[in-house]
C-alpha cells in the first residue's frame, strides 16, 4: 500500500489535519509564533496534499490523441503549485518573525507546545521516509515535493523545538529565542522551495535532462554501424523518458538490416533509461573508405538506375566517368537519353565529377535458345582464340548456344593465380577481342576468371 500515490496522499491528507488542529490548540495556549509558523506550514500542507491528490489521479491517465506524450506533466505542475504555496506562506511567517522580534509577547504552557511538535517530528519522519521511497520508485516528481515538503517540516520542527526548549530554560531569552528560530525555519524553507519550483519550471519548459543526454549517445555509439548521432532530444514528463534522435549508418546496408539496426539503437537506449519511449531516424551516409565508382553505383542505384562497367579516372585534378545504363529495350530514344541525361546531372552535381559519360544498353528479358548446328566448328575456333592469347592457362566449362543469329558463349577461364585481378580483367577482355574478331556472329560472351591449379587438369 505505501507504494500506492494515491493511498499515500490521502493518508497524508488525513494525518495533517490532525497536526493542524493539535498545533492549532498548542499555539493558541503558548503564544509562540515559532508554533504558529508550524501550524501556518501544516494548514498550507493540506492545501498541497490535496493539490498532489488531484495530480497522481490525473497524471495517471493514459496517452490519448490530445495527449500523446500523456498526463505526467501534471505532476511538474503540481509540484509548482506546490512550491509557490510553500513560499507565500513563509513569507507570511517571515513578516510575522519579525514584527514579533520588533514587538515581544510572554510565552506560555511551552510543555504543551513542545510536545506539539515533538509529535509532529515523529509523524514527519516516518512521512517523509515513505514518500520518498516511493517518489524514487516511480520516478514522481509530485511525490518527491511531498518528500521535500516533509524535510522541511521537520527541519523547521526542530528548530521550533529548539526555540521552545531554550525559552523554558532560559525564560530572559524567550522574548527573542521564539522570532528568531521562526525566521531560521522560513530562510531555510524558502530556499528549499524556490529550488523545487525551478526545478519544476525546467521540466514543463522540456529543459533537456544534460545528465542524461551524453550517456544516451556514448550508448547509441559503442553500436556497430553507428557512424555518429548527429541530433538527439530528451525530454521528460512525469515519470516518462522521452527520447528522439537521428544516426548515420552506411548506406550499403539493406532496408532489412537498417531495420535491425535501428532496433537495436532503441533496446540499447531502453537499457540505459528504463521504460524510455525512443524514436530512432537512420540517415544513410558514405563510409569512410568508399571508392568513387562505388559512390557512383550506390548514387544510381539509389535513384532506381541499374549501371555497370563503371570506371573513374583523373586528367589534370579533374574527374571523369564512364559507364553502361541499362534501359528497357522497348523504350524510345529519347526516354532513353533522358533518363541518361538525368543520371549524369545527378552524379557530376552530387560527386563533384567534371563529365560522365554514358552508354545505354538495353536491358534482355529472357529469350529462346537452341545448340548451334556447328558446334564442333564454333568449339574449335574458340580453343584457336585461347591459344593466341598466352596468359590464359586453360579453358573449361564451355558452353555455346544460339538465340536467334547470335551466338552466346560461356567459359571459364584460368590464370596464373599470382596475377592482379586488374590485370586478368584486361587479358579477359582482350581474350574476348580476339572471340569476336574470329565468330562474326558472336553475341553476349560471358568470361569467368580463375586461378589455374594442374591438380584440376
Amino acid at each position: 500500500m505505501l507504494d500506492n500515490k494515491a493511498f499515500l496522499t490521502t493518508v497524508s491528507l488525513l494525518v495533517t489535519m490532525v497536526l493542524v488542529a493539535l498545533k492549532a490548540l498548542a499555539s493558541v495556549w503558548s503564544g509562540s509564533i515559532s508554533l504558529l509558523a508550524e501550524l501556518l506550514n501544516n494548514s498550507m500542507d493540506i492545501v498541497t496534499a490535496l493539490v498532489a491528490l488531484l495530480v497522481v489521479r490525473w497524471s495517471d491517465r493514459p496517452a490519448d490523441e490530445s495527449h500523446p506524450y500523456g498526463h505526467g506533466k501534471a505532476e511538474s505542475l503540481g509540484a509548482l503549485v506546490t512550491a509557490s504555496l510553500l513560499i507565500i506562506t513563509y513569507i507570511i511567517v517571515g513578516f510575522q518573525a519579525f514584527h514579533r522580534l520588533v514587538n515581544p509577547q510572554p510565552l506560555q504552557h511551552l510543555d504543551w507546545a513542545a510536545l506539539a511538535v515533538a509529535f509532529g517530528i515523529g509523524v514527519n519522519l516516518f512521512r517523509q521516509w515513505a514518500f520518498a521511497r516511493a517518489a524514487r520508485q516511480q520516478r514522481s516528481q509530485q511525490l518527491a515535493a511531498e518528500a521535500l515538503n516533509f524535510r522541511m517540516d521537520i527541519a523547521a520542527s526542530l528548530v521550533t523545538l529548539a526555540a521552545l526548549g531554550l525559552a523554558a530554560l532560559l525564560p530572559q531569552a524567550a522574548l527573542l529565542a521564539d522570532p528568531l528560530g521562526a525566521l531560521i525555519v522560513v530562510a531555510g524553507a524558502l530556499t528549499l522551495a524556490v529550488r523545487l519550483a525551478l526545478g519544476a519550471i525546467d521540466t514543463l519548459l522540456d529543459r533537456a535532462p544534460l545528465e542524461r543526454i551524453e550517456p544516451i549517445r556514448q550508448a547509441v555509439l559503442e553500436i556497430d554501424g553507428v557512424a555518429a548521432v548527429p541530433l538527439l532530444r530528451v525530454r521528460e514528463v512525469g515519470t516518462r523518458c522521452f527520447v528522439e534522435l537521428v544516426t548515420a549508418i552506411p548506406r550499403t546496408l539493406s532496408l532489412e538490416a537498417a531495420h535491425d539496426l535501428a532496433n537495436q539503437i532503441e533496446e540499447r537506449i531502453r537499457n540505459a533509461v528504463a521504460d524510455a519511449e525512443v524514436l530512432v531516424h537512420t540517415e544513410p551516409v558514405a563510409e569512410s573508405n568508399e571508392s568513387l565508382v562505388e559512390a557512383i553505383q550506390r548514387l544510381a542505384a539509389r535513384h532506381g538506375y541499374a549501371v555497370h562497367n563503371v570506371c573513374a579516372y583523373v586528367i589534370d585534378e579533374a574527374v571523369y566517368a564512364h559507364l553502361d545504363l541499362e534501359v528497357d529495350g522497348a523504350s524510345t530514344l529519347q526516354a532513353a537519353h533522358a533518363q541518361a541525361s538525368d543520371l549524369e546531372a545527378r552524379i557530376e552535381q552530387t560527386l563533384g565529377i567534371a563529365h560522365v559519360w554514358v552508354h545505354i544498353e538495353p536491358t534482355a528479358d529472357v529469350t529462346q535458345a537452341r545448340t548451334p548446328p556447328d558446334l564442333p566448328v564454333l568449339a574449335d575456333q574458340i580453343a584457336q582464340a585461347a591459344a593466341h592469347v598466352p596468359e590464359v592457362r586453360r579453358v573449361h566449362n564451355l558452353r555455346i548456344d544460339q538465340a536467334g543469329e547470335d551466338v552466346l558463349v560461356s567459359l571459364d577461364c584460368q590464370f596464373d593465380p599470382h596475377i592482379s585481378v586488374a590485370d586478368a580483367h584486361l587479358v579477359a577482355e582482350r581474350f574476348e577481342a580476339v572471340l569476336r574478331r574470329r565468330l562474326r556472329r558472336l553475341g553476349r560472351v560471358s568470361i569467368h576468371t580463375e586461378p589455374f591449379d594442374a591438380v584440376d587438369q
